[in-house]
Order: C-alpha cells, then structure tokens, then sequence
C-alpha cells in the first residue's frame, strides 16, 4: 500500500515538475524524428507524437501476438494445451486491440482535435491588462510584462478601442502591442521596472 501511494506522489511529482519544462526553451542538438517543429518541439507536439507512437506499438504488439498464437495452434498439433493457449494468445491480442481503437473512438468523440497529429495546447500569455481611464480621455493603459533572459519588465502604454497606439503604430490585439514595445523598450533601454 505505501509503494503504491509512493508510486502514485512521484508520478504526480515527476510530471507536474516536467509539466514547467516548456518555460526554459532549449535547442535540440538533433532533430527528434516524427516529430515537426524545429529545434525545440513542444509539448503538444511531444503528446501527440508518444500518442500516436503508443497506437502503432499496440497494433504491432498485437498482431505479433496473433502471429504467435497461430504458431502456437499450427506446431501444437494434437496437444490440447498448446492450442487453447494459442487460442488464449489470439482472443487476448485482439481485445489489447479493441482497447486501443477504443481509445481513439472515445478521443475522437468527445473532440476530433484531440487525435490529430497537429495537437496544439496553447502557450502562456505575458501579458497583463489594467483597465480603467488615463488621465479620464477614454484611454485605457495596458501592462505588458516581458521576462527576457531572467529579467522582468513592465511596460504600459496607451490603449484605444483595443488597439495600442505608440509612435503612429497600430495593432490590432494587445499581444502585439506589448511584443513591439518590448522591442522598442529593449532598444531604447527604458522601461524597466514592475514588481
């Protein structure tokens, strides 16, 4: 019982501490294959991949399976026992089978992206928005935290009607705002700051 609950904390332990490793990008030395994305694949991409990877192996595994099983029955000849166990090895080969296709089937039920090899789970958003009024001219100010390199910055500029208008640019969603300011910040050396 305390191997089992053990068992269950470190998985628990392993996978949420894993689950962050997408924080820190790193560059692969070599491409992983089956596996598109460049230089630092996700962790969508990695889900999908063992996924699809876990399909193919049970289909392989079983009809392996089903191979020895009818080896089993054919070299048996008249033992009684060695067909009952190829009879055994095929029905148990084919109900492993029928538990994966179950799988995708209920997958694909409750949402069809789920089995797609394109899985996407999408990233964090670094942003942070302060609503209300500058100064009462109905323009509202948006906070856009950036961590670069171990260093957070704070950046607030003016919003208008969902779009961020600095130095005669506009974009149309926030992100792109705090994206370019962050670069025009960077340059400049100001802006720094935030808690």
């Amino acid at each position: 019982m305390k191997f089992k609950i053990f068992s269950i904390l470190f998985f628990c332990f392993i996978f949420f501490a894993l689950s962050f490793s997408f924080v820190s990008a790193y560059s692969l030395l070599q491409p992983l294959p089956g596996i598109q994305g460049g230089d630092s694949p996700n962790l969508s991409q990695y889900l999908s991949w063992i996924f699809h990877f876990a399909l193919a192996a049970a289909a392989f595994l079983a009809v392996l399976k089903i191979i020895i099983g009818a080896m089993n029955i054919v070299v048996g000849g008249a033992s009684e026992t060695a067909r009952k166990k190829g009879k055994e090895m095929i029905e148990m080969a084919l109900w492993g089978l029928l538990l994966a296709i179950s799988s995708v089937l209920i997958l694909s039920t409750i949402n069809p992206d789920l089995v797609k090899k394109g899985l996407t789970i999408p990233g964090i958003n670094i942003e942070n928005e302060n609503s209300g009024n500058d100064s009462g001219n109905g323009n509202s100010s948006v906070n856009c935290w950036v961590v670069q390199n171990g260093d957070r910055e704070c950046i607030q500029r003016s919003v208008d009607t969902g779009y961020c208008s600095t130095s005669g640019s506009q974009y149309k969603t926030r992100e792109d705002c705090c994206l370019d300011e962050t670069a025009n910040c960077k340059k400049n050396g100001g802006g720094t700051g935030g808690s």
